[in-house]
């Protein structure tokens, strides 16, 4: 028994020596016969750190994700903005036509001016984009598109809960693009050659003004939603630990510590087993 006694006890003391002082302390059970019968207590432990990296990971994908959605929200909200001052000048003008005594020339000029502003609207709806979307041409944004071009991408390490909370959370958002064209507007080929059309011009431009507020109303719950994820984020409760911030780069350390430990403590068990399978053997041979 001394000799197995010996063996198990350098054997221990090596390895434990291999520890910093936080994982020392952790592994100290393990340097008498009652830590080493604790392997479920060790499985239990290296299962939550496990389990908090991986809710780690998915909070941080999510997060991205939804901080690159309201990226697109507020670019698409800053031209919806162009594109009401365009048609705020093509009101002025429509009504210009209506109701003053023009020249035919005069009305010449002002229906050019109109139809640059139609122009630089529809420049507007096609040229905003990000990743390859287009939040102000729904026709050029489809659901497969949203789903393959938002964010950082997929990451198969994600467990499908993340994964599915992903995809959701882009069905929801591509949902919220719109069609800010001139044709869509229904605006596209506005009259002012007479004051009869003029007037139906000055009607149409109001309502294609009233559809971009409801597209910018649209816009803000959609950016107000996404906030709610990113805050939900930021207060979910990791199993087995107390709340953490996503981006406390402490805890990241701390899980990381963690691990670290752990496998040490299980590679100490596998040595102190070994050592008293030899001492084992030794022993039979002695006897």
């Amino acid at each position: 028994m001394n000799v197995q006694n010996v063996v198990v006890s350098k054997n221990i003391k090596r390895m434990y020596g291999l520890l910093s002082d936080g994982q020392r302390q952790t592994a100290s059970g393990y340097s008498t016969d009652k830590g080493i019968g604790q392997s479920d207590d060790t499985a239990a432990e290296l299962y939550i750190s496990d389990r908090m990296m991986h809710q780690r990971n998915a909070a941080a994908q999510i997060s991205a994700e939804a901080q690159d959605e309201i990226s697109i929200l507020q670019i698409a909200e800053k031209r919806l903005v162009e594109e009401t001052d365009a048609l705020q000048k093509m009101e002025e003008l429509a009504r210009k036509a209506a109701f003053d005594n023009l020249t035919d020339v005069e009305r010449s000029e002002i229906a050019d001016k109109a139809l640059r502003l139609i122009k630089e609207i529809d420049n507007i709806s096609e040229s905003t984009r990000f990743n390859e979307l287009s939040p102000l041409n729904a026709g050029e944004s489809d659901g497969d598109n949203a789903s393959g071009k938002t964010g950082v991408g997929s990451d198969k390490r994600l467990g499908p809960d993340a994964r599915q909370t992903i995809d959701e959370m882009r069905k929801l958002f591509s949902g919220a693009f719109c069609d800010a064209s001139s044709g869509n507007l229904g605006i596209g080929e506005i009259d002012l050659s007479t004051k009869k059309s003029s007037g139906r011009a000055v009607d149409l431009v109001r309502d294609a003004k009233q559809q971009i507020d409801a597209f910018q109303d649209s816009f803000a719950k959609e950016h107000e939603r996404l906030e709610k994820v990113l805050r939900s984020l930021h207060g979910v409760e990791i199993e087995g630990a107390d709340s953490n911030n996503i981006d406390d780069p402490e805890s990241a350390s701390e899980m990381l510590n963690n691990s670290k430990g752990a496998i040490i403590k299980h590679a100490d068990k596998s040595m102190v087993a070994q050592a008293n399978s030899a001492a084992s053997g030794m022993m039979k041979l002695l006897q």
